[in-house]
């Protein structure tokens, strides 16, 4: 009778303890944003600088034509600085060739190597330019930026991108936006 009860112990622990460990750990995973009210941004800062940033947030869907002829859709995201208002310091573009697809909900990866902003640019590209760091610019590196909702009036999502000035020096910003459309 003991041995059949180690039996069933063990069982049960091999069962019992990988689900408890998956829990854990998705609930650790697992980005919890805060609700934003529209218009607004709020993403934390890590490496050159480390703090939290927020603000207001707008965008811009336009269609252009590239220099080869094709139609592209772009959508800018416009990041405001609070404490320098008019001020743009963070903005990212994303580009999509309209034959292939449009800009809707879906993830969006960072285009590392960019030839030239009208020449079949596909991707995501952006930049930060904060005062706290001495404004000088940080282009992006990699990462994603991932649109959650997206209608006439409001484009809203999640960041996770990784900055780099000339020097190497690394920003690595993540949170969520609610941007109205301009």
């Amino acid at each position: 009778m003991p041995q059949k009860f180690q039996k069933r112990l063990k069982l049960g622990l091999w069962v019992i303890l990988p689900l408890l460990l998956i829990s854990f750990i998705s609930r650790g995973l697992s980005n919890n944003y805060p609700d934003l009210e529209s218009g607004t941004y709020q993403l934390n800062a890590i490496g050159a600088a480390n703090t939290l940033l927020k603000g207001n947030i707008f965008s811009q869907q336009d269609e252009v034509i590239s220099s080869k002829g094709r139609l592209l859709s772009t959508l800018k995201l416009n990041f405001e600085d609070n404490e320098n208002s008019g001020e743009l310091p963070i903005q990212f573009l994303i580009s999509v060739d309209t034959d292939k697809q449009t800009i809707s909900t879906g993830k969006y990866n960072i285009s590392r190597y960019i030839s030239g902003f009208m020449n079949n640019f596909d991707g995501v590209f952006g930049y930060a330019n904060l005062s706290m760091l001495g404004e000088k610019p940080f282009f992006t590196r990699k990462g994603e930026l991932v649109i959650t909702e997206h209608s006439r009036d409001l484009v809203s999502g999640t960041l996770d991108v990784i900055l780099e000035d000339v020097h190497g020096e690394s920003l690595h910003l993540q949170g969520s936006f609610s941007a109205l459309n301009d």
